[in-house]
């Protein structure tokens, strides 16, 4: 499964946090993650793979799902589907009784070689064990010729202060576009 990024890959929240892989799997999580309402392959997929991933310290989880489609007209379709989704999100996350803290603002485009990524980042509430944090839901979407990607990380904090173009969805979006060219 080349086109899934291994855990030393995946840029971690900061200096200390690293991933260590969970799960692989030829399907994606049930249910979906919070950036779709439906699977992947309900949105016309041919199939996914998917690793989860979990942080070496802390709480935080990312996973990394592919879904391949018909031809890249589809995988456009797709990417331009999960883009929609992210900006009416809060249904998602009400199904885990989460509500966004603050406007959600639509995913921001990025540059990848023969595709296109969008990242973002979204707040909700409330964290029982701890008032002042919010659970802190970033994802990047890649697509690259009949392949999308969806990678959401999730991490329970105060703030998400990165410097522009160092968020980890950033970080991994040219890492995730490579993987994707060439599997």
């Amino acid at each position: 499964m080349s086109v899934l990024l291994a855990a030393p890959e995946l840029p971690g929240l900061d200096d200390r946090t690293q991933w260590r892989e969970v799960t692989e799997s030829k399907r994606e999580s049930e249910p979906p993650h919070w950036i779709q309402r439906f699977s992947l392959v309900s949105n016309g997929a041919l199939s996914t793979v998917e690793r989860t991933y979990e942080a070496t310290a802390g709480k935080a989880s990312a996973a990394h799902a592919v879904a391949r489609t018909v031809d890249r007209r589809s995988a456009q379709r797709l990417f331009a589907v999960l883009v929609a989704n992210a900006r009416d999100c809060a249904d998602q996350l009400a199904a885990v009784d989460r509500v966004p803290l603050g406007a959600v603002q639509p995913l921001s485009a990025v540059s990848v070689t023969g595709g296109q990524a969008a990242w973002g980042v979204v707040f909700s509430g409330p964290v029982p064990a701890d008032r002042g944090a919010a659970t802190v839901d970033a994802v990047a979407v890649v697509q690259v010729q009949d392949k999308v990607s969806v990678l959401p990380m999730s991490s329970i904090g105060q703030d998400y202060n990165y410097q522009p173009g160092q968020s980890p969805p950033e970080r991994a979006i040219p890492l995730v576009g490579a993987a994707l060219g060439t599997g």
